[in-house]
């Protein structure tokens, strides 16, 4: 039976039991090493799956944005133009939702070119404050105060994730540290 087989075929939960001394000593360090390695991987895979999803949440609300963004824009009145944009995006491993402010300048074509200011949202805050829109129009404010309160809990989601992904770090750390340490498992691990 290949090793990889082995380890995922064990019954950890029969073997923590005081009378499984004798099973226990059929357990390697080389099996608890392929284990251990096993469970580490398969969390840092299950954590970049779910900063994915985090950031196609994050892209429906601002696809939510930019829908009535559009419609504003073909049905509207012209002086009740959106002026505000959003955007995401991944930056140190983690989800970015920001908003700008775009503002317009006539060309000597006549068409109108957007030029973007980034809005700040403050350090150790996971949400915009609302004056930081107060120029907007009444149905920006209204979706933006929507679409707002989705990126704040996926900020804050977000920041979580990071904290986890350290912790598997320093787990995964751990373990190296743990296995080097025991003569047994560290011929495995070289």
């Amino acid at each position: 039976m290949e090793q990889s087989q082995i380890v995922t075929n064990i019954d950890w939960s029969t073997l923590t039991s005081t009378e499984a001394s004798a099973a226990r000593q059929q357990i390697t360090g080389q099996h608890l090493a392929k284990a251990a390695r096993a469970f580490v991987d398969q969390l840092k895979r299950l954590a970049e799956e779910e900063l994915q999803r985090l950031m196609v949440e994050a892209q429906k609300a601002a696809d939510d944005f930019w829908a009535e963004n559009r419609y504003q824009r073909t049905h509207g009145r012209p002086e009740e133009q959106g002026r505000f944009g959003t955007q995401i995006r991944l930056k140190h491993n983690s989800l970015q939702a920001t908003w700008y402010r775009n503002h317009f300048i006539e060309r000597k074509d006549g068409r109108k070119q957007p030029y973007s200011t980034h809005i700040c949202k403050g350090i150790r805050t996971f949400h915009y404050p609302l004056r930081a829109f107060r120029r907007a129009t009444d149905w920006e404010k209204v979706l933006i105060q929507t679409i707002e309160a989705r990126y704040t809990l996926l900020r804050q989601r977000s920041a979580a994730l990071t904290r986890l992904r350290a912790a598997i770090a320093q787990y995964e750390g751990l373990l190296a540290e743990g296995f080097a340490r025991y003569t047994e498992f560290s011929r495995q691990l070289r």
